[in-house]
């Protein structure tokens, strides 16, 4: 039997892993073949991830695979993928917690034991490996593959009663269904989140701990009507977050604490003032008719007196117009109609919008219709690439996605804001790769993308009662979450599929020849 007591007086030594986002590459928007940037190309994908999700009558669950791309060979890696899947382990228990009551005290209450209320999840911090339940009575049962690197999560209903916690990194290499995992009290974290005068925030104000070296959020709590707050937590590093609930104009604002177990610690966050004033305008389309339920969000660069960053959005009524509460500062706009994929208009931002004290009109917003592109895709060869589909995805916004389907000579035009955007360009021939091209200045018309052979990958998915059929494996930059390539298993569990990286593990550019792999 696995037994985890954790008390007052137990110091939970957890793990993080942090990486930067790998950026693309940079290209030329003028007409043409794309220019990659050299220093984007050079550095490629510091990471692969390969997912595999089994077929739906597999007894085994999806499963990621992380290879670091600098101390990992591309061509012995790539020439021959073997994947050993793992098979399921399951983790069921009870948890249980003993009552902090009553709530006015922030000193250890009595002994009563409760059982758990809340949430329970266990992830992987990379990958597709998660489970998350719902705990009612103390009881759960999760399966997950065999792993030594989860992540163990304890969200209680109400964390003002019972502590929350992360455990990581979480072994299951083997079934453990006698699983018992006592809380205890853990120590309480208090305060007030007020304005600088010392008076509550005018609104709801919604207070949470964020682990410190996983960065997991807890659940919430709302401070009384003198902004008062309790939550509670075991020893270790975290952070303090407060923030107005939903729509609310109060601001995100946070501080780190120490908890000490056994030890009460004291954190008041300080709002400054939260002097609130009006936006408001109207949002219409090309022809002046106004936008119903388009998106109208603003995003503080500086604010004048009070504390923090905020982000405010409502939607225009149906005559396009809008009007919300703010706070004075400097601010970032962006209006965004309601996505139809047959839509005309696209989004806009106005950047360094100035509010003063007696708020501000943004007048009439009108929103600019999409840009007709057009491109040619070609084969490694200079030839017809066939049926290519093009998807671009906005940087920024909304994410609104964008798609169109080339003819059988690679050309195609495709409606797209002039806006940044990711472009997948999609081969549906076996020897050509998915090519990814970032557009900064929004997407280039009349640019040819021609398209590379890259690596030709095989492998194999196996599992200890043998090959996995049916599987579906996915090559994906572990950074960005760009996929590169999919296949499926064969009845002996061998795939083969061809990816745009190089020799050096880099992601090939549009025009990149074959790397004789």
């Amino acid at each position: 039997m696995n037994r985890a007591m954790l008390t007052l007086a137990t110091t939970l030594s957890l793990a993080c892993s942090a990486s930067d986002l790998a950026k693309g590459g940079q290209f030329d928007t003028a007409a043409g073949v794309a220019e990659a940037d050299e220093d984007a190309t050079a550095s490629g994908p510091a990471r692969l991830r390969v997912d595999i999700l089994p077929s739906g009558d597999s007894a085994y669950l999806p499963q990621s695979f992380v290879y670091d791309l600098q101390t990992t060979d591309p061509y012995s890696l790539l020439g021959s993928l073997s994947v050993d899947l793992e098979p399921s382990r399951t983790l069921a228990g009870r948890v249980t917690a003993f009552e902090a009551a009553p709530f006015s005290d922030v000193s250890v209450p009595g002994t009563t034991t409760s059982p758990f209320l809340g949430r329970l999840s266990v992830t992987a911090p990379e990958g597709l490996a998660r489970r998350s339940v719902d705990v009612d009575d103390g009881s759960f049962e999760v399966q997950l593959p065999a792993a030594t690197d989860y992540r163990l999560a304890i969200q209680p209903a109400d964390s003002a009663l019972q502590p929350f916690v992360v455990l990581e990194p979480f072994d299951l290499t083997e079934s453990d269904t006698d699983f018992l995992l006592e809380l205890g009290f853990g120590s309480p974290v208090h305060g007030r989140v007020v304005q600088s005068d010392g008076s509550p925030a005018p609104g709801v104000t919604e207070v949470w701990l964020e682990d410190g070296r996983t960065g997991l959020a807890g659940p919430r709590v709302a401070t009384d009507i003198e902004g008062n707050f309790m939550l509670r937590a075991f020893e270790g590093e975290h952070r303090l977050v407060a923030q107005g609930s939903e729509r609310s104009t109060i601001p995100r604002v946070s501080a780190p604490v120490t908890v000490v177990g056994g030890d009460a610690t004291r954190v008041d966050l300080d709002l400054g003032f939260v002097d609130i004033v009006e936006a408001g305008g109207r949002v219409v389309d090309a022809d002046g008719r106004g936008l119903y339920q388009a998106t109208i969000r603003f995003t503080s660069l500086e604010l004048d007196e009070a504390a923090g960053q905020i982000v405010v959005e409502d939607d225009a009524d149906s005559d396009g117009d809008f009007e919300l509460d703010i706070l004075p500062g400097l601010w970032q706009v962006e209006v965004i109609p309601p996505f139809d994929s047959d839509g005309t208009l696209g989004p806009v931002r106005l950047d360094d919008v100035v509010v003063d004290g007696a708020g501000v009109d943004m007048g009439t917003l009108s929103l600019p219709e999409r840009r007709v592109v057009s491109g040619l895709v070609e084969a490694p060869d200079g030839g017809s690439p066939g049926v290519v589909t093009v998807v671009a995805r906005e940087l920024g916004f909304d994410h609104y996605v964008y798609t169109t389907v080339s003819d059988s000579t690679g050309r195609f035009e495709l409606a797209v804001p002039d806006v940044p955007v990711e472009v997948a360009y999609l081969p549906s021939r076996t020897r050509q790769t998915v090519t990814w091209v970032e557009y900064r200045e929004g997407m280039a018309s009349r640019e040819t993308i021609v398209l590379s052979n890259g690596i030709d990958v095989q492998g194999l998915v196996d599992t200890p009662t043998g090959p996995s059929v049916a599987a579906l494996v996915d090559i994906v930059d572990a950074d960005t979450g760009r996929s590169y390539g999919t296949a499926l298993t064969d009845d002996d569990g061998r795939f083969e599929l061809r990816v745009a990286l190089d020799e050096r593990g880099g992601w090939l550019q549009p025009g990149a020849g074959d790397t004789g792999i």
